[in-house]
């Protein structure tokens, strides 16, 4: 019942194990913090609670630090304390207004686009009405594009509201 050597395999050793290579890293180097710097951090965090970090005050950096600046009291600076919420959630009266200003326009150049068609079809060599059938037909289809682009962005809007409400009821 005993095995022959022969029959089992050899256990690798580090010689036959192929020569691993660890490229050196080479990014910057991580930056050395002074105490001081540390210090007035962690009192801007305990004065701020747990305000989030895009409404915390910027810090003065090193060389606003002279003597005669630490005696004066810490005034944040009023734009970055609390910046104001954009309204990007809901479908805004703009762009309603939009939405109504864009049909217009796509109304009007229905009429004229039907008209130079007239003209087309009358005479089909004229180049500068194929020309002008052609900008028309352009325009009403990047005005159509730019409707469908502002019902998509209510669409997300309109989801991401749902998956927003069900993470936080009430709101």
């Amino acid at each position: 019942m005993t095995e022959s050597k022969t029959d089992t395999k050899s256990r690798p050793t580090p010689a036959s194990l192929p020569k691993l290579t660890i490229k050196p890293y080479h990014g910057p180097e991580p930056e050395h913090i002074p105490s001081s710097k540390a210090l007035g951090f962690i009192q801007c965090c305990a004065q701020y609670r747990r305000a989030p970090v895009t409404m915390l005050p910027k810090l003065p950096s090193p060389l606003d630090s002279s003597p005669s600046l630490q005696n004066e009291p810490f005034h944040p600076d009023p734009y970055h304390v609390n910046p104001p919420t954009p309204a990007t959630l809901c479908f805004t009266h703009n762009d309603w207004v939009e939405i109504e200003q864009r049909k217009a326009i796509i109304g009007e150049k229905r009429a004229e686009h039907a008209f130079w068609l007239e003209e087309m079809r009358r005479d089909p060599s004229d180049q500068e009405v194929l020309a002008k059938v052609q900008l028309l037909s352009r325009d009403r289809e990047e005005n159509n594009a730019e409707i469908s682009r502002i019902y998509d962005r209510k669409r997300i809007r309109r989801r991401f509201r749902a998956d927003f409400n069900g993470v936080y009821p009430g709101w």
